[in-house]
């Protein structure tokens, strides 16, 4: 829309629209059209490399890496799915990150990563299955209870919890969890931990 309007984006709206890409594509590696690729080849001349590196990279509190640690060690595989719940979190960002960690796990083609902040709900949900697309599960399993959205490998959604208590959030989780696995058709998988206690 910009080069058909006839405008030139400055170095900051370019640097943020090419991580803008780099992100939803994970650097032209997932689910990129050719519209992706031409506007990444526009931007790049007119970017800062060191800028788009240092927000790849942000520093990051301890919390981010406690939420981390809870996710790996809640995470839990049924046959070729890995969903871990987090519960509390600190910040959103971690819940999609951690369910582009579980999809790189060797076998597994769904992750399901969810996290609560206060009273809303996160899902991220990414696969490598082709018969159905992430985006499509996750409108299904949200439904009218929350929002969601996404393609055929990366989608997210949230669900406002309104006044569940602990062990109705706790509930929730595990029939969320249920309905995921219908939906993809891993319905009766026994989950086994990813991390084994020591």
């Amino acid at each position: 829309m910009i080069r058909a309007a006839g405008l030139t984006p400055n170095r900051s709206l370019a640097n943020a629209l090419l991580y803008g890409i780099k992100t939803d594509t994970n650097s032209l590696l997932r689910g990129a059209s050719e519209v992706d690729l031409q506007a990444f080849n526009y931007l790049s001349p007119m970017t800062n490399p060191r800028v788009l590196a240092w927000i790849g990279r942000p520093t990051l509190p301890p919390e981010y890496f406690i939420d981390y640690h809870r996710g790996l060690s809640q995470a839990r595989l049924y046959r070729d799915v890995a969903v871990s719940y987090l519960g509390e979190i600190q910040s959103e960002a971690i819940v999609p990150e951690l369910a582009d960690v579980l999809l790189r796990i060797e076998g597994v083609r769904w992750s399901l990563c969810i996290g609560r902040i206060k009273r809303l709900m996160i899902l991220s949900l990414r696969s490598t299955a082709k018969k159905i697309g992430a985006g499509s599960v996750i409108r299904r399993l949200v439904g009218k209870s929350g929002s969601a959205g996404g393609h055929s490998e990366m989608a997210g959604g949230q669900v406002p919890l309104q006044e569940l208590n602990k062990s109705e959030i706790e509930d929730f989780v595990r029939d969320l969890i249920d309905r995921f696995l219908v939906l993809i058709d891993r319905e009766g998988a026994q989950p086994r931990s990813l991390v084994e206690p020591e």
